[in-house]
């Protein structure tokens, strides 16, 4: 199964399928109260591999993903696609109502608020690591990083008060997704005046730019600022799409970290994603080659190279003294760098977009 379906399952998705398989199975065997113990076990041999051909037959399901954006209530009802399988869903119901008792139906988001889906392929399963999951939840951090360009900044909240689905021919169960990769989708609370909405005048040149005043206005204005979002998906085929795409989720990454090193590391990465280095050399050399490298991309004229240079060169010491002294927080000196790094990852990536997109990034 898995040699034939490599593309959308894992080893796990396997392990998961033949259990449903196996379990299923049995609670057929449990339901005929009549059958003695040989009888049942005779059945479970008759109507096991028969469950399985079918459990077989049924990959890959089609998926799609709900990722909950709460803090986009202020949009009139409607879809902004993204992609061909990325689409923003605004003021819509919660997709589905766990039952009583079951995580997610308690103190969760209920009022109508945005989905960002993803659509995908696998097999239902409520794990971050399957394989299909897996796909969406990339493809939606690299969302979250286009989103996060249009937002105010906002503190992590205390806790999540919204959850995410997985959905598949009818079927819905709630996905594990990281409690702290939830509370940071809270805080993307757009800033409506970084919208602009057309406003036709009396004649045909007569119109002008402003801020969107409501709903409706915000809904139309909203797909102008998610032009290099689009453009950026568009891209998948460039040869410089994968650096970019792995940089951005290091960089959510590195915003939802548990902790400070975490996120420290995942930051410098993320760097490193598109910078690159073979890791052949020693980390001394390769420090200083990727700060020289920063520097000449990013700055312009010799002494703002250097400088550049020189940022990132300590960037990079602090995350080699991090690595081998395995320290799980940073010093009050130190937690100046991690914000910095974050800061030289999110202006990589903008220069990156706006070169493969050809658009101005951020709006």
């Amino acid at each position: 199964m898995r040699s034939v379906h490599h593309q959308f399952l894992t080893a796990s998705d396997v392990d998961m399928v033949l259990f449903q398989a196996v379990t299923n199975a049995v609670q057929v065997c449990r339901s005929d109260q009549h059958s003695a113990q040989q009888e049942s076990d005779d059945i479970l041999k008759v109507i096991l591999p028969g469950l399985i051909e079918r459990a077989f037959e049924s990959i890959p399901r089609k998926l799609c993903v709900h990722f909950p954006l709460t803090g986009f209530d202020g949009l009139a009802e409607g879809a902004i696609p993204i992609h061909e399988s990325i689409t923003l869903h605004c003021r819509i119901e919660r997709p589905w109502s766990p039952p009583p008792g079951q995580a997610g139906s308690p103190g969760t988001h209920s009022k109508p608020h945005a989905w960002l889906t993803v659509d995908t392929e696998g097999v239902l399963s409520l794990g971050p690591d399957s394989m299909g999951n897996s796909l969406a939840i990339t493809a939606a951090k690299q969302c979250l990083y286009f989103f996060e360009s249009l937002c105010h900044p906002h503190p992590l909240p205390a806790a999540s008060n919204s959850v995410a689905y997985v959905m598949g021919d009818g079927d819905c169960v709630l996905l594990r997704l990281p409690e702290f990769l939830l509370r940071y989708m809270q805080t993307l609370v757009p800033d409506w005046q970084k919208l602009r909405y057309y406003e036709p005048g009396g004649t045909l040149l007569g119109g002008r730019m402003r801020p969107p005043e409501n709903e409706g206005e915000r809904l139309e204005a909203l797909p102008v600022s998610l032009h290099a979002a689009k453009g950026f998906f568009e891209q998948c085929n460039n040869p410089d799409y994968p650096a970019i795409a792995a940089a951005m989720e290091w960089y959510v990454d590195s915003k939802t970290a548990e902790n400070q090193t975490f996120s420290y590391l995942a930051a410098c990465i993320g760097v490193e994603a598109i910078l690159g280095e073979d890791g052949a050399e020693r980390m001394e050399t390769m420090t200083a080659r990727l700060s020289d490298r920063y520097g000449f991309l990013l700055g312009v004229g010799r002494q703002d190279r250097k400088r550049l240079a020189e940022e990132y060169y300590s960037v990079l010491k602090l995350r080699g003294t991090l690595v081998h002294a395995r320290r799980k927080r940073l010093t009050q000196q130190e937690q100046g760098l991690l914000h910095k790094a974050q800061a030289l990852l999110r202006a990589l990536i903008d220069k990156e977009v706006r070169t493969l997109t050809g658009t101005t990034f951020p709006v």
